[in-house]
């Protein structure tokens, strides 16, 4: 979705100043009031509706909740937000779609909330968040990697997901192969692990390839920046092209050309998923909190068979995994937006992401959920995974794309050239057209 100069100006300015709000702080200051809260499907969302009672219970506010799949719920928002108005008060969005909600002013900024020990709870704690979650919520409006992290908190997170590698360990022993520390290892590794079992053809490695921006966004442009590169430059020039760049796409895609799926360019999230449960294939690089469905029996043939890893490094050593979070905003000309926050405090507590990660199986983004009893004992099912999650998460996983409100235009443009890549162009001359494409894109995004 393109948001062009112009579109975002609201018909009416909904004010409320939350620092002019005085004494103790109290979860029933905005009683009586009814809020309309819009998530996407997702077990976040399903953990959340059968509290709401409690919430009611201890803040006297009704909520009317709203919960759409998640290609309905991106068209949904975007016309409820645009319209001006308040028909819904707290909504779920991340940082690439917030960049662009923000840019055409949907969002309100949540500092002076959290700066105020009127409206916030004492046992809250901000500081148990992990910083870069946090972080990634954060933005000044101004397109550049140096402005990530800057700025105003626009949402707080509810989940999060890195990107580390999955691979069957059982494979690896037999053909006496370790996990793979480098980019070039992770090729010589699919390569191993692609042959056949009796009469049964195995690939070495599975992952989306859809022409979308997921397809870029995950373990692809986590290795992209372990390369040292970016998709644009300090001047906003698109640099998918470099030969730093060019180079490591064109071993990105000789992995999935020579060692993955026939029908990679159809491949979504889910498709992958099943891919990689199916025990047809050896690694995969993706959303870490996956281990919970690879490692059910019922489900998954792999289950009790995999270990999982770090990412690999580039050719200076530097890891990095991108970062995903679903997180909770108010919007903008929302009329409720006292309530709205009791309801983001209450719904982000540690108690309550507490109930959400046992419901979900997904990683908290609290550091006392991590370390709950009850959330240990779930994650220990999951073979290794616990222990290099939380590392990636602590130390290699932080948003690697550039923050600029035309993030989906630019991953498609670039996921398509990925593809072209994989039919068997160039990537050279791929990727100078995708550039140059690109580029007008860029051309085209709002200035501040």
């Amino acid at each position: 979705v393109l948001f062009l100069h112009g579109c975002g100006k609201k018909k009416s300015e909904v004010t409320f100043q939350p620092d002019t709000i005085t004494g103790a702080f109290a979860w029933d200051r905005a009683s009586g009031q009814t809020i309309k809260v819009n998530l996407n499907k997702h077990p976040f969302s399903e953990s959340l509706a059968p509290q709401l009672k409690e919430f009611t219970a201890l803040t006297g506010i009704q909520v009317e909740l709203n919960i759409l799949s998640e290609e309905e719920y991106r068209d949904k928002m975007i016309v409820e937000l645009s319209s001006g108005g308040g028909s819904v008060d707290i909504f779920m969005t991340g940082p690439y779609t917030t960049w662009s909600y923000v840019k055409a002013n949907w969002v309100e900024p949540l500092d002076a909330y959290l700066k105020n020990p009127s409206l916030m709870s004492p046992d809250y704690k901000l500081d148990d968040f992990y910083p870069t979650l946090l972080e990634a919520n954060r933005w000044n409006g101004l397109k550049g990697y140096q402005n990530y992290g800057q700025g105003s908190q626009w949402s707080i997170p509810v989940m999060v997901e890195t990107y580390i590698l999955a691979y069957r360990k059982d494979w690896a022993d037999e053909l006496k192969i370790t996990p793979p520390k480098t980019y070039p290892e992770f090729y010589r590794f699919a390569k191993a692990m692609t042959r056949k079992i009796g009469n049964e053809q195995v690939f070495g490695v599975t992952g989306r390839g859809l022409g979308t921006w997921p397809t870029i966004a995950t373990g692809f442009v986590s290795g992209f920046k372990s390369y040292g590169c970016s998709e644009f430059n300090e001047r906003m020039e698109c640099t998918i092209n470099t030969q730093a760049a060019v180079d490591y796409t064109a071993l990105w895609m000789k992995t999935i050309k020579e060692c993955g799926p026939m029908a990679w360019t159809s491949n979504t999230w889910y498709d992958a998923k099943e891919q990689f449960e199916s025990g047809r294939f050896g690694m995969i690089f993706d959303c870490d909190f996956f281990a919970s469905s690879y490692e059910n029996p019922q489900k998954s043939r792999v289950a009790g068979k995999l270990a999982f890893a770090l990412p690999p490094a580039g050719p200076e050593g530097a890891i990095y995994s991108n970062i995903w979070t679903w997180a909770l905003s108010i919007n903008r000309n929302s009329g409720q937006k006292l309530a709205s926050w009791l309801f983001i405090q209450w719904a982000t507590s540690s108690q309550q992401l507490k109930k959400a990660s046992l419901a979900g199986n997904w990683n908290p983004v609290r550091k006392s959920v991590w370390d709950d009893p009850e959330v240990k004992t779930l994650m220990n099912r999951w073979g290794n995974y616990r222990e290099v999650g939380e590392q990636n998460l602590q130390k290699d996983a932080r948003v690697v794309l550039t923050p600029q409100p035309q993030v989906s235009a630019v991953g498609d443009g670039w996921a398509q050239a990925l593809q072209e890549i994989w039919s068997g162009g160039d990537p050279k001359r791929v990727l100078d057209k995708a550039a140059e494409d690109i580029n007008r894109i860029a051309e085209r995004m709002e200035t501040k």
